[in-house]
């Protein structure tokens, strides 16, 4: 008997119960995961990882930004975005702008123009602001920042929604 008739005739012969045991887990996988996974989160929401929260104070969008000694003029727009990072940890952990991405509707991936923040140890129970201005091009109406679980940028991240169409200069 060739094997892939004795196959067919065990997938035949199980019951019902035995049916819900296999296909139970994939339903539920298939119900529950792409929520978990596809969450976006919003300007004002707190986002938790296991060694920090972080949460965007502030999102702004201009055409041009001030230096210290000279004026910037974006080739698109920018979007200047106020981060608070927190160590929930008993350990130091380090804080980066390399934890931030931006990211557009089309999945296009952009690096900071520049960046204030204090990259550096963070240790327990504090708390550190940064600053992070992407530049963006015009006619861009959506774009998310993907924070990322650690200082090297490394794994999926979170998407939070910076809302830009709000604050898009007119």
């Amino acid at each position: 008997m060739a094997l892939t008739t004795v196959i067919n005739k065990e997938i035949r012969g199980l019951k019902l119960w035995q049916w819900c045991l296999i296909l139970l887990p994939v339903i539920i996988s298939l119900i529950i995961f792409p929520f978990l996974r596809d969450k976006v989160y919003s300007k004002n929401d707190v986002i938790q990882f296991d060694n920090y929260h972080v949460s965007i104070t502030n999102v702004a969008t201009k055409k041009e930004i001030e230096g210290f000694l000279i004026q910037q003029k974006a080739k698109g727009t920018f979007v200047i975005v106020d981060v608070n990072v927190k160590n929930t940890d008993n350990k130091s952990q380090y804080v980066g702008a390399d934890m931030f991405r931006l990211v557009d509707q089309d999945n296009n991936e952009f690096d900071a123009s520049s960046y204030h923040f204090d990259e550096s140890s963070l240790n327990p129970k504090f708390s550190t602001k940064g600053r992070i201005t992407y530049d963006i091009p015009d006619g861009t109406e959506k774009v998310f920042l993907l924070v990322k679980n650690n200082f090297l940028g490394i794994g999926s991240g979170k998407k939070v929604d910076l809302e830009i169409q709000k604050a898009l200069p007119r």
